[in-house]
């Protein structure tokens, strides 16, 4: 009798410590969801759960951005439901290689409203169940600053195309109004002969085929497609040169060209670009420069070729940069110029082109000279370029130089 007692209040003991061991248990996992619930809220990006492709659990700014008022709504449904027409065939090929990684596509919310996003997708292995979360970034107001931007750059360089072509026009445009002017006051006082008059004549045709010369250099130059392109790098130093020489004459600097053209050096690139980037850095050089008194002016274009990169150099005899100037070159609407002069996109534009679009270095350093820019682009070969095609890209590569952006 008193073993069984004896048991009995063992077995109530057990009991009440089970329970309330099982109490503390839930009071965990419940305080351990709840935490996980506010850590899964407080972020300002989208997250879902996908198992088999399926929505399983996501976020309030996930369910803000789809445009549905609560998670339960969406729980067992395909997220194929929310990529835009245009993004649909890239995403399933993605899930069917098991993706991982960052890419941009549109979403399609309830309501139909497009939106730019981000993903970026991990996978692992639960209970042989496939298991995503999805992190997406609305972009919607990065890619309104993005269009501003751009605008302005454009606007930017329409303004340094129609200052390059006020100083190839000024000479020529001189020369015929003199030579006019020369033939109207000899007529007048009778004073011209019929070789003096042929010549001056002469003046004026040669000028003006000049004229129609650069507008279409310009032209061709503002009209080239959006295209990747096998060019050959000396063609393109040459076309920005063709373009900005003038302003050096007139502005008495010295070109030193440094470029060995027996040998063709080709690159698979955007085409019109790189000459943008060069007329870009000489233009700046040139700014630098009229503002120096040295008899002597000079700005130096080189190019170079190892086994991995085209290193395109151009070096003025300016006395060089600022560190602290040096350290803000490449921000958007950063200058030192009057306002008046410098809209301050010119190197960013630059350097977007030369980091983004060919995935190259861009940088500058100080010289016993001058300042020195350094025009990296690698040699591989690029089959893709994310402005001619949605295929899918990993992370960008980041340079080791600081770009202050």
């Amino acid at each position: 009798m008193y073993l069984l007692s004896l048991i009995v209040l063992l077995l109530v003991i057990f009991i009440f410590l089970q329970r309330k061991r099982s109490k503390k248990e839930i009071e965990l996992l419940q305080f351990e969801n709840k935490k996980y619930n506010k850590m899964l809220n407080v972020t300002l990006e989208a997250v879902i759960f996908l198992r088999n492709q399926k929505i399983v659990d996501l976020n309030d700014a996930a369910v803000e951005l789809s445009g549905y008022k609560n998670k339960e709504e969406l729980f067992d449904t395909s997220y194929h439901n929310f990529i835009a027409n245009e993004d649909i065939e890239r995403v399933i090929k993605n899930i069917e290689n098991r993706f991982v990684g960052k890419y941009e596509v549109t979403l399609v919310n309830k309501s139909g409203k497009k939106i730019p996003v981000l993903l970026q997708v991990n996978r692992f292995e639960e209970d042989d169940k496939d298991t995503t979360i999805v992190n997406i970034l609305d972009l919607t107001d990065i890619k309104r600053r993005e269009h501003i931007l751009s605008q302005n750059v454009k606007m930017a360089q329409m303004g340094e195309m129609i200052g390059n072509i006020a100083h190839q026009w000024r000479q020529p445009l001189s020369v015929i109004t003199t030579a006019a002017s020369g033939i109207r006051m000899k007529k007048e006082y009778a004073q011209i002969t019929d070789e003096e008059l042929y010549k001056l004549l002469d003046s004026i045709v040669l000028n003006s085929e000049h004229l129609s010369s650069t507008i279409d250099v310009f032209r061709n130059f503002i009209k080239e497609k959006v295209e990747l392109k096998e060019v050959v790098i000396q063609d393109r130093i040459n076309n920005a040169l063709s373009i900005i020489e003038t302003r050096m004459q007139n502005e008495h600097i010295k070109l030193i060209n440094s470029v060995d053209y027996s040998s063709p050096v080709k690159a698979i690139i955007i085409v019109g670009e790189l000459s943008q980037v060069i007329i870009n850095i000489i233009n700046n050089a040139i700014d630098i420069l009229v503002k120096k008194s040295d008899p002597v002016k000079t700005i130096e274009i080189d190019l170079e070729q190892d086994n991995q990169n085209i290193t395109i150099t151009i070096e003025d005899n300016g006395g060089g940069i600022s560190e602290k100037t040096m350290a803000h070159i490449f921000e958007p609407y950063f200058t030192t110029k009057h306002k008046s002069v410098g809209t301050g996109v010119g190197l960013y534009m630059s350097y977007d082109i030369i980091v983004n679009h060919m995935k190259g270095v861009l940088y500058a350093k100080n010289t016993s000279k001058g300042a020195k820019f350094f025009i990296k682009i690698p040699i591989e070969k690029r089959v893709e370029d994310r402005r001619i095609t949605n295929a899918p890209v990993d992370e960008e590569r980041r340079v080791t130089q600081r770009r202050v952006n």
